[in-house]
């Protein structure tokens, strides 16, 4: 427990009863930054609802969902999931989906805490884990200025989108080809290609034996 401007402040793992705080301020982070797609309702907030409840369940604590409390008041929250991908490595990375601290909550260090919640849970449950990934969106700068480096752009569009005929869709841009160089052991070893020579004479041929008599 923290004192700060909001008064004391604790951070603990959220449980069943907390589900309802949880949604709402799932709902107020949504409404910070409204975007078109995905489509967020009361239905959708009830399928989060209903998400971290069989979480909550699950045999394997891949799940971690933090809150931070003033009081009986829920100010700031963290989502983190541990996923899985079968190609590519890193294979097992810890997914970051939801942080939040009410506005009047922040710049008190209510997120660095619930940061430092996240490293202790995955400390304590994944050790092996050593990258996070997470999305941000589109527009948003905040992440890059921070340091940190985007590597997947994710796009949208109806599947109806496809199936217009092809002069009406747009052409992709093709990079010009360039002259590969090969390296470490693959033909050429790091040198150009050499171009083919070709024969400007031919050699003379030996005399047949019928010619020599």
């Amino acid at each position: 427990m923290v004192e700060t401007p909001m008064g004391e402040v604790t951070v603990r793992a959220a449980a069943f009863a907390d589900l309802p705080a949880i949604r709402q301020l799932y709902r107020d982070f949504v409404l910070a930054a409204p975007r078109g797609y995905p489509v967020m309702d009361g239905d959708e907030l009830d399928a989060l609802v209903r998400a971290l409840a069989a979480q909550f369940l699950a045999p394997t604590p891949i799940f971690c969902l933090l809150g931070a409390w003033s009081g009986e008041r829920a100010v700031g929250f963290l989502g983190l999931e541990v996923g899985e991908r079968a190609v590519g490595r890193p294979h097992r990375v810890v997914n970051a989906h939801w942080l939040y601290v009410v506005p009047e909550g922040r710049g008190q260090g209510i997120a660095r805490r619930l940061i430092a919640a996240g490293l202790d849970w995955l400390g304590a449950h994944h050790p092996d884990l050593t990258q996070a990934e997470w999305f941000a969106a589109a527009g948003d700068p905040q992440w890059t200025r921070r340091g940190f480096t985007p590597f997947l752009t994710r796009y949208t569009a109806p599947i109806s989108a496809f199936l217009q005929p092809a002069a009406r869709l747009p052409t992709p841009e093709v990079a010009a080809p360039t002259e590969a160089v090969s390296v470490n052991g693959s033909p050429g070893n790091g040198h150009r290609p050499k171009r083919a020579r070709t024969r400007t004479h031919r050699r003379p041929e030996a005399p047949r034996r019928s010619d020599a008599e």
